[in-house]
């Protein structure tokens, strides 16, 4: 990857991060190399009186290839239910997972897996995204849910907060 790259990624990232502490979120440590990730909480009636922990995990790398999708896809949600702590997820709380991977470029299968309908969890709703700096394509599901719909119009607006977009 080149300079220019690089560069690119820390800018998209720190601008990301910069708007989501904007938005109430707090950065939470993490032991990756130009990752960042951040947290937030947020308590509403019409979620049926639940807590929704938030997390947006924000990833460089090099060309985004499915397996390395996947494999990012699986990590972030699991250090998520982790970092999470308190009550057990389920019991009137759940937690939403935003992972963001930022990459150079980025194959078609790649963007056609981050477009499509999110696995269905227990108490955990995951929305992830793929950015292609050299393209400048976003790939993130856009279609309807059911599974998690209740708070599916404030994590599509977290993720609005990620990409620079509201809607």
């Amino acid at each position: 990857m080149t300079q220019a790259a690089a560069s690119a990624q820390v800018r998209w990232i720190d601008a990301a991060a910069s708007r989501l502490l904007a938005a109430g979120y707090q950065e939470i440590p993490l032991n990756a190399a130009g990752a960042r990730a951040l947290r937030r909480s947020d308590f509403r009636i019409r979620w049926f009186l639940t807590r929704l922990h938030t997390f947006v995990l924000l990833q460089p790398a090099g060309v985004a290839d499915l397996p390395d999708l996947q494999a990012f896809d699986r990590d972030a949600s699991r250090w998520a239910k982790d970092a999470k702590g308190g009550m057990p997820r389920g019991l009137q709380t759940g937690i939403a997972i935003i992972p963001v991977l930022v990459a150079a470029s980025a194959t078609p299968a790649a963007q056609a897996e981050a477009a499509r309908r999110p696995r269905r969890d227990w108490a955990a709703l995951k929305l992830p995204v793929l950015v292609a700096l050299d393209s400048g394509l976003v790939s993130t599901y856009g279609g309807s849910m059911v599974w998690g719909g209740a708070y599916a119009g404030f994590v599509r607006e977290q993720r609005g907060l990620v990409v620079g977009y509201l809607g």
